[in-house]
């Protein structure tokens, strides 16, 4: 349940926000928490209204460096290999159907955990050992329907000062990522024992970002070296935690033009995202390191974030690779 100081500010919130943006000139009641879900969901996703207003767009820092291009292209792979129902049998290699993770299939990767139907999130990815490159890759799965996660209550920001003072984080996603941590931990762990020369990276599409980008921060707490790459993930809590992880360890958060759902949970709430962005500027085909510009901050108005969202959620689905990222996944995604 909604804290009464934050359903306090929500409902303030609600009040003018939906007072700015409604034709009728008479004062609207301040309405329930649901009116103002169904509200910010009309405005922000039904309509593409740009909530964070009209502000002159941000300005790239630079483009990627063309050395780093193979890197990130090389663990979109893996995002897309937690989708594949094959990958989630222990001692398997790693294969993908519809030629989604060609590289990564030719190495010598091999499944060492799965995990799925978590108790109440159904968290759902693997552990894999890859030989080839020496590390050990945590890669979890998005969801079937995103739309689901935003529209339910979890989206309310919960503390959790053991991260850092202030750090406030989605509890729908902070309880995914707490599910699946104790047998990934145990898992990894493992792994290093056995592998000391070994990285860990840590890998997701979509909600799997989101969880990723908490997994791997919950691993750093502990003193482990973790690389992060993400592909269209959420907002995943205040500006106090985004900033936080954000300096504790290599981030790689890529984003899509008009792809949606990096635009979600809406500032409005108090979410930001971690930095920096890594946004693909153009379509998926032909990508060069030119193509993906820089944008420093958990707020930016350049990038992804620039103008009215768009409804194109085929583009959540376009990261790098020569199919969507979730094609092995039976039905596709669903926003």
């Amino acid at each position: 349940m909604l804290g009464p100081r934050l359903l306090t500010l929500l409902s303030a919130l609600a009040g003018s926000y939906i007072q700015a943006t409604t034709a009728a000139p008479a004062p609207v009641p301040t309405p329930g928490l649901d009116d103002l879900f169904n509200n910010i969901l009309d405005d922000v996703v039904k309509t593409g209204k740009d909530i964070l207003g009209d502000d002159v767009p941000s300005a790239s820092t630079g483009t990627l460096d063309p050395k780093l291009l193979p890197k990130i292209q090389y663990f979109a792979e893996f995002a897309a290999a937690a989708y594949c129902d094959p990958n989630h049998v222990v001692g398997a290699q790693v294969t993908c159907a519809k030629n989604v993770c060609p590289e990564i299939t030719a190495n010598n990767i091999t499944t060492i955990l799965e995990f799925a139907n978590t108790r109440d999130t159904d968290t759902t990815g693997v552990v894999l050992r890859d030989d080839t490159t020496s590390s050990i890759v945590i890669s979890i799965r998005g969801s079937k329907s995103l739309r689901n996660w935003l529209a339910n209550v979890q989206v309310e920001l919960k503390d959790v000062p053991e991260i850092c003072t202030g750090c406030k984080v989605h509890s729908g996603f902070h309880e995914a990522m707490e599910e699946a941590l104790p047998s990934v931990m145990k898992s990894v762990q493992k792994l290093r024992i056995e592998n000391p020369g070994y990285g860990v990276v840590a890998v997701g599409h979509s909600l799997g970002g989101a969880i990723a980008t908490l997994m791997a921060e919950e691993f750093r707490k502990g003193g482990v070296k973790v690389d992060l790459y993400t592909f269209g993930a959420p907002r995943i809590g205040n500006e106090q935690l985004s900033s936080f992880i954000s300096k504790t360890g290599t981030n790689f958060r890529v984003t899509h033009t008009n792809d949606p759902v990096p635009r979600l949970p809406p500032v409005l709430l108090g979410f930001q995202h971690i930095s920096p962005e890594y946004w693909i500027s153009k379509g998926d085909t032909n990508i060069k390191a030119s193509d993906i510009q820089i944008f420093e901050g958990g707020i930016n108005r350049g990038g992804n974030g620039n103008g009215p969202i768009s409804l194109n959620t085929p583009a959540h689905a376009h990261y790098l690779l020569p199919v969507e990222i979730s094609s092995c996944s039976t039905g596709g995604f669903e926003f």
